[in-house]
């Protein structure tokens, strides 16, 4: 019984690891456009020491 257990946890494993792969350009994209937002966020606040003065 214990062994058919263990066989059925290891299945489970290697099906939950092979569903958890993101290909690698994806990966690339979702990691440039967080990037990109960041850098508008920062972008939008240039000159906010040269109003205040």
């Amino acid at each position: 019984m214990k062994s058919s257990l263990m066989t059925f946890a290891a299945q489970e494993a290697e099906q939950a690891a092979e569903a958890a792969e993101v290909s690698p350009y994806l990966l690339g994209g979702i990691t440039l456009v967080a990037f990109l937002v960041l850098l508008l966020f920062v972008y939008g606040f240039r000159n906010i020491r040269t109003r205040h003065r």
